[in-house]
């Protein structure tokens, strides 16, 4: 959950949880969002901590191109969402954080601000983000819903030409909606992957298509879905105590 703060001429979204800001983290933001009216967005790198405050990993972001952001952020999101400081007037465009999704707020707020505005990442650590059994990075259900929901929303929001951007110089676009159905698929995304595998069956028929979708359509049944995300599950709580003995290489910070 991500709660938007005001500070004078611009607004930051944080974690509620007990997250630390690093010096100099709302100056270097700030200062970067003044430089530049288009910004809407600046986002920076930062270091995972457990319950104790030991540090366990840095978490490196990254900004590729516009032609490949929103497809690569379909992918895989780069953005660290506590880390983000918006620019308030560009919120009074787009509109408030969707309080309805309880999870990837996050993303549905950078993709709509992405659509009016550019965003800009600062490669240095900014601030320590707690990482525990209460976060909603461990209620694997209720992401899986939520990152369902929000991919939905992209596919009925944002033209092929938005989604795809290079991609489409050496794929069509049928090609392109049955590649990422099959990414979605992967994700067990599958309400998204029947959306995208249609407008691929719309753009360009074929038998190939209409059996992926009667698949995923037959697949996405509970407890193929539970038995995926409780391996999930036991698979964070593995990866828990494994960052927990790991030691954090190096310290971007500024």
């Amino acid at each position: 959950m991500l709660q938007p703060l005001n500070l004078g001429a611009v607004a930051f979204t944080l974690s509620i949880s007990y997250d630390v800001f690093l010096p100099n983290k709302i100056g270097i933001q700030v200062a970067k969002l003044k430089e530049d009216s288009g910004l809407a967005l600046v986002y920076t790198d930062c270091i995972k901590i457990d319950a104790e405050g030991r540090e366990l990993e840095i978490i490196s972001s990254r900004c590729p191109p516009p032609e490949r952001f929103v497809r690569e952020y379909l992918t895989g999101g780069f953005v660290t969402a506590v880390t983000m400081l918006i620019r308030r007037e560009c919120i009074g465009r787009v509109g408030p954080f969707d309080e309805s999704l309880r999870a990837y707020e996050d993303y549905d707020m950078v993709l709509r601000l992405l659509k009016h505005y550019r965003l800009e990442y600062v490669p240095i650590t900014t601030m320590k983000y707690r990482w525990h059994t209460a976060n909603m990075s461990h209620k694997f259900r209720i992401l899986q819903e939520c990152r369902d929901r929000l991919f939905l929303k992209v596919l009925q929001s944002f033209s092929p030409q938005e989604i795809f951007g290079d991609l489409l110089a050496y794929k069509s676009i049928a090609e392109a909606y049955e590649w990422l159905s099959l990414v979605f698929a992967r994700q067990f995304t599958f309400g998204a992957a029947r959306l995208a595998m249609k407008k691929s069956i719309e753009e360009s028929f074929s038998l190939k298509r209409v059996a992926m979708l009667c698949l995923f359509k037959l697949i996405n049944v509970k407890p193929v879905l539970w038995i995926v995300l409780t391996a999930r599950q036991i698979r964070g709580m593995i990866k828990k105590r494994w960052l927990a003995n790991r030691p954090v290489w190096g310290n971007k910070s500024g």
